[in-house]
């Protein structure tokens, strides 16, 4: 018997239409994530900054679950004294209001640094794997104005320290030479592998960066954005 398969694979508008009704109306967690009409108006009002395109989301879904991240324990091994990480069976989520608290407290601790603040077009080096703290860190940066530069976790110290050299270049918006911040995102699956960064394009300053020391500089950025 012949099929059609053109209706199969373009179903007709009708068809979708109908689909989309009767899941609203028998599924109420797809009903629960439909889009708020004055959330979708505020975040298409002309004139809007891509950083108040996002607040307006994030503020206009407070209540929603945003992230969820598979739940851990520490297990410490009795004979060794290790401690690995152990999955749960459940998640743990994170609604839109509490990520854009962390992303504000992370934004105003780059801000207010008492001795090398972010600033508007300063490039953001984030070395990290696919997280909670990894999107809190790259919305910071949209929320701040700075250029997120994601390096990639797997590659060699050597290749990962030349990335922000390469990208010293001026700022299209002050026309400086924009700055590089380096930030270990993910405390809890940082890389052993050692990484250097380039702080600061135009000064020398170089620094080394031993597995230890960017778990310890990710915890106190996390700590100080918290009082905040």
């Amino acid at each position: 018997m012949a099929t059609d398969t053109a209706d199969l694979s373009r179903p007709s508008t009708g068809w979708a239409e109908q689909l989309t009704a009767e899941l609203m109306a028998n599924d109420e967690q797809l009903r629960a994530l439909r889009p708020r009409d004055e959330v979708t108006a505020a975040m298409h009002r002309p004139g809007l900054r891509l950083a108040q395109v996002v607040a307006e989301a994030m503020t206009g879904y407070a209540d929603r679950p945003a992230l969820a991240e598979r739940a851990t324990e520490l297990v410490t091994d009795p004979v060794t004294g290790r401690a690995t990480r152990r999955l749960l069976p459940r998640f743990e989520t994170t609604t839109y209001g509490e990520l854009w608290s962390r992303v504000r407290a992370v934004a105003a601790a780059w801000r207010h640094h008492p001795t090398d603040p972010l600033r508007p077009g300063d490039f953001v080096a984030t070395l990290g794997f696919t997280s909670a703290d990894y999107a809190t860190v790259d919305l910071a940066c949209v929320h701040e104005g700075a250029v997120s530069v994601p390096l990639p976790a797997g590659s060699s110290a050597a290749l990962i320290g030349e990335i922000p050299v390469t990208s010293n270049r001026p700022s299209s918006t002050s026309g400086r030479s924009a700055g590089h911040k380096a930030v270990a995102s993910s405390v809890g699956s940082l890389s052993p592998a050692n990484c250097r960064s380039r702080r600061n394009a135009t000064g020398p300053f170089r620094k080394r960066l031993s597995n230890s020391s960017r778990r310890k500089f990710a915890l106190r950025l996390l700590a100080s954005s918290g009082d905040r």
